[in-house]
């Protein structure tokens, strides 16, 4: 499995929005300049996660992008698997592939717990604990 530039902007962009002490909605432009995240290519993984419900829009003058639910209640899983789809190392894992020898393959037994391992990482990580990291870098 290799996490796309989408699925790292969204973790980035989202970790611009979870900085934020306030109610008050950041532009996509201003994500977009902290981020180094090409705007129009921003707009569409914001469009994707307020979509999933992960961000909130606010319109007009001021507007811009929040989180829809605290940094501490989104996981990184959450953000990928709505950029990225269904985490799995082979196609024979991804519910809309079906493979013949699915009966018969031990390979799939370890690709199966490769994935649950990755799966369960990015589970148990939310914005919360990155933002702590982050902190500690400084």
């Amino acid at each position: 499995m290799k996490v796309s530039t989408k699925g790292r902007y969204g973790v980035r962009a989202m970790l611009e929005l979870a900085k934020l002490d306030s109610n008050t909605p950041m532009s996509a432009r201003s994500i977009s300049e902290k981020q180094g995240i090409p705007i129009p290519y921003l707009e569409k993984i914001l469009f994707i996660l307020n979509k999933a419900g992960l961000v909130r829009s606010i319109k007009g003058p001021g507007g811009g992008y929040l989180l829809a639910k605290s940094p501490k209640e989104i996981s990184i899983g959450d953000i990928v698997r709505v950029l990225e789809g269904p985490i799995a190392l082979a196609d024979c894992l991804k519910p809309s592939k079906k493979c013949d020898r699915i009966e018969n393959c031990v390979a799939m037994i370890l690709w199966k717990r490769l994935s649950n391992g990755i799966e369960q990482t990015l589970n148990e990580v939310s914005l919360h604990d990155l933002l702590v990291e982050e902190r500690n870098l400084k």
